[in-house]
């Protein structure tokens, strides 16, 4: 089997990109009262420290959000992704928790959705 630690990886180009795009996908999609069900079938662990040993070996965030973090007047979509990771970090004066999948989905959801995660790692 593939191994893939997400911690390596977490907030790098592509997490910014899917992320920004999960956000504006789920903001669309609870507009309407219909609840509805969200299913990740690579969850990770869901919540990551940029400042631990996995995230600084890779160093990946240099090149995603770290070059977005505290800048003004951002394109709609990608206001919405900082608000997200801000809200992850308001006891922190810098940028030390990402969020994955699993937690800005569960932030974005309703008490009417559900959310099933699925990880193959432990």
């Amino acid at each position: 089997m593939f191994s893939y630690r997400h911690a390596f990886h977490a907030g790098n180009h592509a997490d910014v990109l899917k992320h920004t795009v999960l956000i504006a996908l789920l903001k669309h999609l609870t507009l309407k009262d219909a609840p509805l069900t969200v299913i990740d079938s690579h969850a990770g662990a869901g919540l990551y420290r940029l400042d631990g040993d996995f995230a600084q070996t890779s160093a990946e965030a240099a090149d995603g959000i770290f070059k977005l973090w505290g800048k003004e007047k951002l394109a709609g979509a990608l206001q919405d992704y900082l608000e997200v990771i801000q809200s992850f970090n308001a006891q922190c004066k810098v940028l030390k928790v990402y969020p994955g999948s699993p937690f800005i989905t569960q932030h974005l959801l309703r008490d009417q959705d559900k959310l099933k995660l699925f990880e193959l790692h432990p």
